[in-house]
């Protein structure tokens, strides 16, 4: 058997220039030329004044971006590829910032990376890689870095939060901590979950405040005042001692992870993600709008009529709807039946089958009975609601036991925006609507397929809401560039006289 002679042993003589061992049509060429365009004059004047000379932001994020490409997102392994590996090297113009670094530029500079984002959805412009005939707009959850073990039910932090700030002030001894909270919180009489919760917690601070006292105490301090700000702004029926910002929410696998929600809006013509936001809400129903008023922004420029909006079922907020239609947009939205089970001999009697009067604002029944608009009044979620019936006509009726079941009388709830609703659902009923809308898997979800599983973008690994706001940006930022980059390529002349000049 012969084998290709190696050169064990031998000393190396590097080339004069490092870009001679970097291949020609490397992905890192298009990144140092996309940074090296862009304008840091206002980043400069913020970061303006005295101190130690600092990392040219160009470095840090040409290095991030590669990262983020490359599925290094970390940042010490990022710090170590500054190092070893020949492209980070380069783009690094042969600078070793730490991983401290590298972390508090992400963490501390989101306007810079959310601009950055901005700048690649123009650059796609400008190459005409965005058609503005379809956007759509989907949601997935993404686990946030906090685990279960540091989760507690709201009322178990409520009974612990007061005792454990008092007791903290007072300077209470480390190794009686443990047992005091038992007798003075008085757990005996708590259900077994709270005890469980509250125990490992107060073990946890035990072990802290004994390493290390003064910061343990501050460290308690900031955690729980985190916490009693988000639990005074959501209505929360666990909260994360790890990252308070972030939410329990059901996964696509169908358990409960703290987590964020995700939201992008994508281009049909090559999936160029035009606008992205993280969001604490479980479900998508009110993000639709602020999301395409972001793609405009970032566009710079209105989106036309007639622009199709292929969303799911849970962006069915009326309100959209309503939006979506004084824009004069084309939006293909399946809208999901709310409500409980109707039982089969009162179906025939359903809202759905009373026909619903835009100018006079009115129902009609199955047995062509008028029901008008009486009251108003707002539901157990807060959400404004339209009442309509008439006593009189349901009492002459002849089948109104069918009709209103064991009610009093039959009323019908609607949104001020029914006559949206219902044009809706009629148009999502028919084949040519059915047909635009199944495009959607294509552009929305191939987008994420392309974050999670291209990227192994799979989990935050920065806390906090604007954090991982940041890093979602850096991850739309490397799904745009990889898509635009596999377009230049394919062009052929394009990328020759851009990137290989003679």
């Amino acid at each position: 058997m012969v084998y290709i002679e190696s050169q064990k042993g031998q000393n190396w003589l590097l080339p004069p220039d490092i870009r001679e061992i970097i291949p020609d049509d490397h992905i890192c060429y298009f990144v140092e030329e996309f940074v090296d365009d862009m304008d840091f004059s206002e980043f400069d004047k913020e970061v303006e004044g005295a101190g130690h000379p600092a990392y040219h932001p160009r470095i840090l994020l040409k290095v991030l971006m590669q990262g983020m490409l490359d599925k290094v997102r970390s940042s010490r392994k990022l710090e170590r590829a500054a190092k070893e590996n020949v492209v980070y090297m380069y783009l690094g113009e042969r600078l070793n910032p730490n991983f401290r670094t590298i972390s508090d530029f992400r963490k501390n500079n989101p306007k810079l990376v959310t601009e950055t984002f901005k700048e690649t959805v123009r650059l796609a412009q400008s190459l005409n890689l965005v058609s503005v005939e379809m956007i759509c707009t989907d949601g997935s959850k993404i686990k946030a870095n906090a685990g279960k073990k540091r989760a507690m039910k709201s009322e178990s932090f409520d009974s612990l939060d007061e005792w454990i700030q008092n007791e903290i002030e007072q300077g209470i001894a480390q190794d009686e901590l443990e047992d005091k909270v038992e007798e003075d919180l008085g757990l005996k009489d708590k259900p077994k979950m709270v005890r469980r919760e509250i125990k490992r917690v107060v073990k946890e601070y035990h072990k802290k405040l004994k390493e290390n006292p003064d910061q343990a105490k501050d460290l308690i301090k900031k955690t729980h005042q985190a916490v009693r700000a988000q639990l005074a702004k959501d209505d929360m029926k666990a909260v994360s001692l790890t990252d308070p910002e972030s939410r329990m929410m059901q996964s696509k696998k169908g358990h409960y992870e703290l987590a964020y929600n995700v939201q992008t809006s994508v281009d049909s013509k090559h999936g160029i993600i035009v606008a992205n936001d993280v969001c604490q809400e479980c479900t998508d129903t009110h993000q639709g709008q602020p999301l395409l008023e972001q793609a405009e922004q970032n566009l710079e420029r209105p989106f036309p009529e007639g622009l199709k909006v292929c969303d799911d079922a849970d962006y069915d907020d009326p309100a959209f709807l309503k939006w979506l239609e004084n824009r004069k947009f084309d939006a293909y939205i399946p809208l999901a039946e709310k409500g409980g089970k109707k039982k089969p001999e009162s179906e025939q009697y359903n809202k759905k089958h009373f026909v619903y009067n835009e100018e006079a604002d009115t129902f009609t029944c199955p047995q062509r009975k008028t029901l008008p608009y009486k009251s108003d009044y707002v539901d157990k979620n807060r959400h404004f609601r339209k009442m309509y019936y008439d006593f009189k006509a349901c009492n002459k009726c002849p089948v109104a036991q069918y009709c209103k079941g064991s009610a009093e009388k039959k009323v019908i709830t609607a949104t001020p925006y029914e006559a949206v609703v219902r044009r809706m659902k009629a148009k999502m009923e028919l084949q040519e609507s059915k047909q635009v809308y199944s495009k959607r898997k294509e552009v929305s979800e191939l987008a994420y397929a392309h974050i999670k599983y291209n990227l192994g973008f799979t989990e935050f690994l920065t806390r906090g809401l604007e954090s991982v706001k940041s890093e979602l940006n850096l991850a739309c930022i490397a799904s745009n560039l990889r898509r635009i980059w596999n377009q230049i390529r394919a062009g052929g002349a394009l990328f020759q006289q851009l990137f290989c000049p003679a």
